[in-house]
């Protein structure tokens, strides 16, 4: 396997070959995501201020000591929160990015090319402590120079890989072809698990950098795949592009 390229089987046993990030992409995405934490902490500073001083003028007034230690308590519990699970969040509502992965086009998935789930991301998380041992993350780094697949610990530890992405192709509603085919549908997206729907959102991501065989190859698994889930047969007038954009604009 050649260094920086990452090669995964679809269930469709299509193999999809994607760019691993770079460790100085990771960095410039940590960069950017050490400066937005960064920014919120600055806010939180100034917010923890003025709680404290409200605080401490009711326990003047009041003698309310109960109420001083407990606002402390929650508000350094809130800060252990957020510093800890910054990461862990935004992997999982954006499956795999960070503001940072965003912004620099990354993204942490299974090692088959799956999205990960809560017990990965959270897996991969925690052994972020160990990459960044002794400081600045120079484990990490390390072991990211050191593997063809460019992971840190965490990720062997969680059997995930950070991808480079280019923005997916994905085309405009307006763009699509609408189709008869799919009205008799009534809740199309309901025959698709997000697995499913992530491998149709990944044809558009990466077929204009397929050969035209594998293309072509990738698109009629797909349409296999939609057939089989929806009962409905491509018409023969039809692109094999086309009935895939058409089931997409279905269930989004």
């Amino acid at each position: 396997m050649e260094k920086g390229v990452f090669t995964y089987q679809t269930s469709e046993k299509v193999r999809v070959s994607f760019e691993t990030a770079s460790p100085a992409l990771r960095i410039a995405a940590y960069c950017v995501d050490t400066a937005i934490r960064g920014a919120c902490l600055f806010l939180f500073y100034f917010l923890f201020l003025f709680i404290v001083v409200g605080s401490a003028v009711m326990h003047e007034l009041f003698h309310a000591e109960a109420l001083h230690a407990t606002v402390m308590a929650v508000l350094l519990l809130i800060f252990a929160i957020f510093l800890f699970s910054y990461q862990l969040i935004f992997e999982l509502i954006w499956k795999g990015q960070t503001p940072g992965k965003r912004v620099m086009h990354l993204r942490a998935v299974n090692d088959d090319g799956s999205y990960m789930s809560f017990g990965t991301a959270m897996l991969r998380n925690v052994f972020r402590i160990v990459d960044m041992l002794p400081a600045g993350y120079i484990v990490g780094l390390i072991t990211m120079v050191l593997n063809r697949r460019r992971k840190r610990v965490g990720d062997y530890v969680a059997g995930t890989i950070v991808i480079r992405e280019k923005p997916a192709d994905i085309p405009k509603f307006g763009d699509i072809r609408e189709l008869d085919c799919f009205n008799g549908l009534s809740d199309p997206g309901a025959l698709f698990t997000e697995k499913s729907l992530g491998i149709i959102e990944n044809y558009f991501t990466v077929k204009n950098d397929l050969s035209p065989d594998t293309g072509a190859k990738v698109a009629r698994e797909i349409v296999s795949m939609i057939e089989s889930k929806t009962g409905v047969r491509k018409p023969a007038d039809v692109k094999d592009e086309e009935f895939i954009g058409a089931l997409y604009r279905s269930v989004r």
